[in-house]
């Protein structure tokens, strides 16, 4: 664990991960897929009924899937990850960790991450 200066930076992510749970994300994402199939799926029974061309069919229904994911299910994940943000500072102070050490912590690995993407 190279990347944690201290016990607090630690603290930060676990509680954060840990809010994912209290927070039941995975329980939202699962029911918002399915929701979501259950929308679409008349949509696509109908355009490969309609469209003649199976590749023309898959083409459409990939572009459904992307248009959805872009409006739909980042937003959503992103949505998530703000609120373990804050439940997870929220458990981490709770427990008598030094959230201020979080923001050395994300500025530490967003750079890192950028540092990356220039690879």
């Amino acid at each position: 664990m190279d990347i944690f200066k201290n016990d607090d930076q630690v603290a930060t992510i676990i509680a954060h991960e840990l809010s994912h749970v209290v927070m039941e994300h995975s329980s939202e994402i699962l029911s918002l897929a399915c929701l979501l199939d259950l929308l679409i799926l008349p949509s696509m029974i109908s355009l490969h009924a309609y469209v003649p061309r199976f590749l023309v069919a898959l083409l459409m229904q990939w572009v459904v899937n992307v248009v959805v994911s872009l409006t739909v299910k980042f937003p959503e994940r992103r949505k998530a990850e703000s609120e373990s943000d804050m439940v997870g500072l929220y458990l981490a102070a709770r427990a008598c960790f030094d959230v201020r050490e979080a923001c050395s912590f994300y500025q530490m690995l967003s750079e890192t991450e950028g540092l990356r993407d220039l690879e």
